[in-house]
């Protein structure tokens, strides 16, 4: 059974009240090939989740249920981030540049302008449009594809991200987008930077998740992917990492590799093993 069914078994037990139990905890880690019967290494891990129990059998519902994420967590060996403006959609909206004093807008930014505006003194930068998800946002159909089919995979040893510079306040608005297009989103997560950078939430799930070991980011900010890649190299560099950066030029979207010397920048109709990783 995949691993998507023990999350939904997780859930519905959540939503039914009905605790985790050690047989379960017993189940994942079997498909897991996770030995756990008298194993030292597994009490040892298990004292360390829950602060202090290694025995499945004296610990509360609540230990259970972290026992489970965490086992769940360790079959993850994948992680997909995917950026929201630019990358899976038509950005919209603007960053206004305000003066700290009179709130006056001084000009507006697109992404691309965001990546090497200086901010100078006396100004704050406006995300104020990046709360809503307006309905006539356009979706960017070729790596909506790429999205749909990195989420709907039928192997579950992947998690799948959005990470936006959005507020988090956009989160429900662009899970409501996606379910309108007929993605199940299932277990994607959604997180909104508020315009920081994103390296430092990519090194936080990573290190959430401590058997991933293949890592790809579509993201049209050259910031976002430079920051992510400096970060990889400094804290994760036994990860295989791949940095693709969204271009739409004349119509055609690409996505090179992000500063690679070669000219890998196929369409992506050409790129047909993005489909199914």
């Amino acid at each position: 059974m995949k691993l998507i069914l023990e999350s939904w078994r997780r859930y519905l037990k959540e939503f039914l009240d009905e605790p985790i139990s050690k047989e379960d905890v017993h189940d994942l880690a079997d498909k897991l090939n996770i030995p756990w019967d008298d194993d030292a290494e597994f009490m040892r891990w298990t004292k360390e989740v829950t602060k202090g129990k290694s025995h499945l059998d004296k610990m509360t519902s609540e230990e259970l249920l972290d026992v489970y994420t965490a086992l769940e967590k360790r079959g993850i060996t994948k992680l997909r981030v995917f950026d929201f403006d630019d990358t899976l959609t038509h950005a919209t909206a603007r960053i206004v540049v305000r003066d700290t004093e009179t709130g006056e807008e001084i000009r507006t930014l697109d992404q691309g302008e965001l990546d090497t505006y200086e901010e100078k003194e006396g100004e704050e930068l406006d995300f104020s449009e990046f709360k809503a998800v307006p309905e006539e946002t356009k979706p960017i159909e070729e790596i909506i594809k790429i999205f749909r089919n990195m989420v709907e995979h039928p192997d579950k040893d992947r998690k799948v991200m959005i990470i936006t510079a959005r507020m988090t306040a956009a989160e429900s608005e662009i899970e409501d987008y996606l379910k309108n297009l007929d993605i199940d989103i299932g277990d994607v997560e959604i997180v909104g930077t508020e315009g920081k950078s994103k390296a430092p939430y990519v090194q936080r799930e990573l290190e959430g998740l401590p058997n991933v070991n293949n890592f790809i980011m579509f993201d049209d900010s050259e910031k976002n992917l430079k920051d992510v890649r400096e970060m990889m190299e400094e804290d994760f560099p036994n990860i295989k990492v791949e940095l693709r950066q969204p271009k739409i030029e004349d119509g055609s979207v690409r996505v090179p590799i992000f500063r690679d010397q070669r000219d890998t920048s196929k369409s992506i109709a050409d790129s047909a093993n993005y489909l199914y990783k």
